[in-house]
Protein backbone atom coordinates (compact mmCIF):
# COMPACT_ATOMS: atom_id res chain seq x y z
CA UNK A 1 0.00 0.00 0.00
CA UNK A 2 1.40 3.38 -0.98
CA UNK A 3 1.32 6.20 1.59
CA UNK A 4 -2.05 7.62 0.56
CA UNK A 5 -3.55 7.59 4.04
CA UNK A 6 -2.39 9.36 7.19
CA UNK A 7 1.17 10.09 6.12
CA UNK A 8 0.47 11.69 2.77
CA UNK A 9 -2.00 14.07 4.40
CA UNK A 10 0.01 14.69 7.56
CA UNK A 11 3.29 15.38 5.86
CA UNK A 12 1.64 18.08 3.78
CA UNK A 13 0.15 20.27 6.52
CA UNK A 14 1.68 20.11 9.98
CA UNK A 15 0.21 18.70 13.10
CA UNK A 16 -1.98 19.66 16.02
CA UNK A 17 -2.19 18.64 19.63
CA UNK A 18 -4.85 16.33 20.97
CA UNK A 19 -3.47 16.28 24.48
CA UNK A 20 -3.34 19.28 26.80
CA UNK A 21 -0.35 21.55 26.14
CA UNK A 22 2.71 21.10 28.31
CA UNK A 23 2.83 23.61 31.15
CA UNK A 24 5.88 25.86 30.96
CA UNK A 25 7.04 28.26 33.64
CA UNK A 26 9.45 31.05 32.81
CA UNK A 27 11.52 30.26 35.92
CA UNK A 28 11.71 26.52 35.21
CA UNK A 29 15.47 25.76 34.90
CA UNK A 30 14.68 23.33 32.07
CA UNK A 31 13.05 26.15 30.09
CA UNK A 32 16.02 28.50 29.92
CA UNK A 33 16.22 29.28 26.19
CA UNK A 34 16.68 33.02 25.64
CA UNK A 35 15.23 33.55 22.19
CA UNK A 36 15.73 37.33 22.14
CA UNK A 37 19.49 36.77 21.77
CA UNK A 38 19.39 33.52 19.76
CA UNK A 39 21.06 33.22 16.37
CA UNK A 40 18.95 32.79 13.23
CA UNK A 41 20.23 29.21 12.95
CA UNK A 42 19.08 28.47 16.51
CA UNK A 43 15.66 30.00 15.81
CA UNK A 44 15.36 27.80 12.71
CA UNK A 45 16.33 24.66 14.63
CA UNK A 46 13.84 25.55 17.37
CA UNK A 47 11.12 25.73 14.70
CA UNK A 48 12.05 22.36 13.21
CA UNK A 49 12.14 20.68 16.62
CA UNK A 50 9.06 22.26 18.20
CA UNK A 51 6.83 21.86 15.14
CA UNK A 52 7.47 18.12 15.06
CA UNK A 53 9.41 18.39 11.81
CA UNK A 54 12.41 16.58 13.31
CA UNK A 55 10.19 13.73 14.51
CA UNK A 56 8.44 13.50 11.14
CA UNK A 57 11.86 13.29 9.50
CA UNK A 58 12.36 9.94 11.25
CA UNK A 59 8.95 8.74 10.02
CA UNK A 60 9.74 9.95 6.50
CA UNK A 61 12.86 7.80 6.49
CA UNK A 62 10.69 4.92 7.68
CA UNK A 63 8.33 5.35 4.73
CA UNK A 64 11.31 5.46 2.37
CA UNK A 65 12.32 1.90 3.34
CA UNK A 66 9.27 0.21 4.91
CA UNK A 67 8.31 -3.02 3.19
CA UNK A 68 11.20 -3.05 0.72
CA UNK A 69 12.37 -6.56 -0.16
CA UNK A 70 15.33 -7.83 1.86
CA UNK A 71 18.68 -7.08 0.24
CA UNK A 72 21.83 -7.72 2.28
CA UNK A 73 24.05 -6.34 -0.52
CA UNK A 74 22.36 -2.94 -0.89
CA UNK A 75 23.49 0.21 0.88
CA UNK A 76 21.93 0.55 3.29
CA UNK A 77 21.21 -3.15 3.82
CA UNK A 78 17.53 -4.05 4.19
CA UNK A 79 15.86 -6.95 6.02
CA UNK A 80 12.05 -7.17 5.84
CA UNK A 81 9.90 -9.74 7.64
CA UNK A 82 6.17 -9.12 7.50
CA UNK A 83 5.44 -5.60 8.78
CA UNK A 84 8.98 -5.16 10.15
CA UNK A 85 11.89 -3.68 8.22
CA UNK A 86 15.43 -3.11 9.52
CA UNK A 87 17.81 -0.80 7.66
CA UNK A 88 21.54 -0.97 8.49
CA UNK A 89 24.38 1.29 7.41
CA UNK A 90 28.18 1.19 7.67
CA UNK A 91 28.44 1.54 3.90
CA UNK A 92 28.52 4.04 1.04
CA UNK A 93 25.69 4.03 -1.49
CA UNK A 94 25.84 4.52 -5.26
CA UNK A 95 25.30 8.27 -4.89
CA UNK A 96 28.34 8.56 -2.63
CA UNK A 97 26.37 9.03 0.60
CA UNK A 98 27.94 7.33 3.63
CA UNK A 99 25.45 5.58 5.95
CA UNK A 100 26.03 4.61 9.58
CA UNK A 101 23.60 3.34 12.19
CA UNK A 102 20.30 1.48 12.03
CA UNK A 103 16.58 2.17 11.51
CA UNK A 104 13.95 -0.28 12.79
CA UNK A 105 10.50 0.16 11.23
CA UNK A 106 7.22 -1.48 12.24
CA UNK A 107 3.97 -1.23 10.26
CA UNK A 108 4.54 1.95 8.27
CA UNK A 109 3.39 2.45 4.67
CA UNK A 110 6.10 2.33 2.02
CA UNK A 111 6.82 4.23 -1.17
CA UNK A 112 5.90 1.11 -3.10
CA UNK A 113 3.31 -1.59 -2.43
CA UNK A 114 3.62 -2.92 1.12
CA UNK A 115 1.03 -5.69 1.55
CA UNK A 116 2.00 -6.20 5.21
CA UNK A 117 1.04 -2.63 6.15
CA UNK A 118 -2.18 -2.44 8.19
CA UNK A 119 -3.57 1.11 8.39
CA UNK A 120 -5.79 0.17 11.34
CA UNK A 121 -2.89 -0.79 13.60
CA UNK A 122 -0.22 1.34 15.32
CA UNK A 123 3.18 1.84 13.69
CA UNK A 124 6.59 2.77 15.04
CA UNK A 125 10.10 3.86 14.15
CA UNK A 126 13.36 3.51 16.11
CA UNK A 127 16.49 5.23 14.82
CA UNK A 128 19.80 4.19 16.38
CA UNK A 129 22.86 6.38 15.73
CA UNK A 130 21.93 7.17 12.13
CA UNK A 131 24.39 9.41 10.30
CA UNK A 132 24.10 10.14 6.59
CA UNK A 133 27.00 12.08 5.09
CA UNK A 134 27.18 13.69 1.67
CA UNK A 135 30.53 15.38 1.15
CA UNK A 136 30.87 17.81 4.06
CA UNK A 137 27.12 17.77 4.82
CA UNK A 138 25.85 15.38 7.50
CA UNK A 139 22.51 14.56 9.08
CA UNK A 140 22.29 12.68 12.40
CA UNK A 141 19.15 11.18 13.95
CA UNK A 142 18.55 9.24 17.16
CA UNK A 143 15.20 8.47 18.73
CA UNK A 144 11.87 6.70 18.63
CA UNK A 145 8.33 7.50 17.54
CA UNK A 146 4.91 5.88 17.57
CA UNK A 147 1.86 6.44 15.38
CA UNK A 148 -1.64 5.79 16.71
CA UNK A 149 -4.32 5.66 13.98
CA UNK A 150 -7.85 7.01 14.27
CA UNK A 151 -11.09 5.82 12.70
CA UNK A 152 -10.57 8.25 9.81
CA UNK A 153 -7.39 7.36 7.88
CA UNK A 154 -6.35 11.02 7.63
CA UNK A 155 -6.41 11.50 11.41
CA UNK A 156 -4.37 10.16 14.32
CA UNK A 157 -1.53 10.95 16.70
CA UNK A 158 2.25 10.80 16.41
CA UNK A 159 4.41 11.02 19.53
CA UNK A 160 8.07 10.43 20.24
CA UNK A 161 11.47 11.75 21.24
CA UNK A 162 14.28 12.46 18.78
CA UNK A 163 17.66 14.14 18.64
CA UNK A 164 18.57 15.57 15.24
CA UNK A 165 21.82 17.24 14.23
CA UNK A 166 21.33 19.35 11.11
CA UNK A 167 23.55 22.16 9.83
CA UNK A 168 25.88 21.24 12.74
CA UNK A 169 23.26 22.26 15.35
CA UNK A 170 21.70 19.59 17.59
CA UNK A 171 18.15 19.73 18.90
CA UNK A 172 16.25 17.26 21.09
CA UNK A 173 12.46 17.19 21.10
CA UNK A 174 9.67 15.36 22.92
CA UNK A 175 6.60 15.73 20.75
CA UNK A 176 2.90 14.88 20.62
CA UNK A 177 1.33 15.69 17.24
CA UNK A 178 -2.30 15.13 16.37
CA UNK A 179 -4.50 15.68 13.32
CA UNK A 180 -8.25 15.68 12.80
CA UNK A 181 -10.06 14.62 9.64
CA UNK A 182 -11.05 18.28 9.19
CA UNK A 183 -7.42 19.27 8.63
CA UNK A 184 -6.85 20.87 12.02
CA UNK A 185 -3.46 20.16 13.56
CA UNK A 186 -1.95 20.61 17.02
CA UNK A 187 1.40 20.00 18.69
CA UNK A 188 2.70 20.01 22.23
CA UNK A 189 6.45 20.03 22.68
CA UNK A 190 9.41 20.04 25.03
CA UNK A 191 12.67 20.88 23.23
CA UNK A 192 16.33 21.67 23.84
CA UNK A 193 18.51 23.37 21.23
CA UNK A 194 22.29 23.14 21.50
CA UNK A 195 23.91 26.24 23.07
CA UNK A 196 20.46 27.84 23.42
CA UNK A 197 18.58 25.85 26.05
CA UNK A 198 15.17 24.35 26.67
CA UNK A 199 11.58 25.42 26.04
CA UNK A 200 8.07 23.99 26.03
CA UNK A 201 4.84 25.03 24.41
CA UNK A 202 2.11 24.33 21.91
CA UNK A 203 0.81 25.11 18.44
CA UNK A 204 -2.38 25.01 16.39
CA UNK A 205 -2.79 25.37 12.63
CA UNK A 206 -4.78 24.24 9.58
CA UNK A 207 -3.97 22.36 6.39
CA UNK A 208 -4.85 25.62 4.61
CA UNK A 209 -3.14 28.39 6.63
CA UNK A 210 -5.48 30.73 8.45
CA UNK A 211 -5.07 33.87 10.52
CA UNK A 212 -4.28 32.86 14.08
CA UNK A 213 -2.32 29.71 13.21
CA UNK A 214 0.73 29.75 15.46
CA UNK A 215 3.48 27.86 17.26
CA UNK A 216 4.58 29.18 20.67
CA UNK A 217 7.73 28.30 22.65
CA UNK A 218 8.13 29.26 26.31
CA UNK A 219 11.72 29.51 27.53
CA UNK A 220 13.37 32.24 29.58
CA UNK A 221 11.38 34.39 27.17
CA UNK A 222 8.76 33.51 24.55
CA UNK A 223 9.08 32.86 20.81
CA UNK A 224 6.02 32.87 18.54
CA UNK A 225 5.88 31.71 14.90
CA UNK A 226 3.00 33.05 12.79
CA UNK A 227 2.11 29.95 10.77
CA UNK A 228 -0.83 31.73 9.16
CA UNK A 229 1.44 34.28 7.49
CA UNK A 230 3.98 32.13 5.60
CA UNK A 231 4.96 34.16 2.52
CA UNK A 232 5.27 33.13 -1.11
CA UNK A 233 8.91 32.18 -0.64
CA UNK A 234 8.00 29.84 2.20
CA UNK A 235 9.34 32.06 4.98
CA UNK A 236 7.64 32.22 8.38
CA UNK A 237 7.48 35.36 10.55
CA UNK A 238 8.50 35.13 14.20
CA UNK A 239 8.53 37.44 17.19
CA UNK A 240 10.37 37.33 20.51
CA UNK A 241 10.31 40.35 22.79
CA UNK A 242 10.77 43.41 20.56
CA UNK A 243 12.64 41.36 17.95
CA UNK A 244 10.90 40.33 14.72
CA UNK A 245 12.25 38.23 11.87
CA UNK A 246 11.64 35.53 9.27
CA UNK A 247 12.74 31.91 9.17
CA UNK A 248 13.26 30.46 5.70
CA UNK A 249 14.10 26.89 4.77
CA UNK A 250 14.72 25.20 8.17
CA UNK A 251 18.10 23.40 8.01
CA UNK A 252 16.70 19.85 8.07
CA UNK A 253 14.85 20.31 4.76
CA UNK A 254 17.68 20.56 2.18
CA UNK A 255 19.88 18.15 4.10
CA UNK A 256 17.36 15.36 4.28
CA UNK A 257 16.25 15.79 0.70
CA UNK A 258 19.83 15.35 -0.46
CA UNK A 259 21.20 12.73 1.88
CA UNK A 260 18.18 10.49 2.21
CA UNK A 261 17.43 10.57 -1.53
CA UNK A 262 13.72 10.87 -0.76
CA UNK A 263 11.16 10.71 -3.54
CA UNK A 264 9.94 14.16 -4.65
CA UNK A 265 6.35 13.28 -3.78
CA UNK A 266 7.39 12.58 -0.20
CA UNK A 267 9.40 15.80 -0.02
CA UNK A 268 6.37 17.72 -1.26
CA UNK A 269 4.40 16.14 1.55
CA UNK A 270 6.56 17.32 4.44
CA UNK A 271 4.86 19.51 7.02
CA UNK A 272 3.95 23.00 5.88
CA UNK A 273 6.46 24.28 8.42
CA UNK A 274 9.24 22.97 6.18
CA UNK A 275 7.85 25.58 3.85
CA UNK A 276 10.17 25.64 0.89
CA UNK A 277 10.09 21.88 0.49
CA UNK A 278 6.44 22.30 -0.49
CA UNK A 279 7.17 24.97 -3.10
CA UNK A 280 10.03 23.34 -4.97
Amino acid sequence: MTPTHWFSSWLSPLLLLSLAPLTACADDPAHDARFTTASEAQIARALSAASGDDLLLAFTLGIEFSGRPSDATSCPAIVTTGADTTVSGDCTDSAGDAWKGQVVIHNLPGLTDNPAYDATRPGSIAVHGLRITTGTDALEIDGTGQFEPAADPSAGTVRGEVRVVASTTAATSQITLSATAAGIFTVSHEIDVELLGGAAGEGTWHSQPQAGDSLVLHGADDLTFDLGAVDGDGCTPYATGTRHGMVCDPPTAPTRARTAGLDRSIRAGWPAVTRRATTR
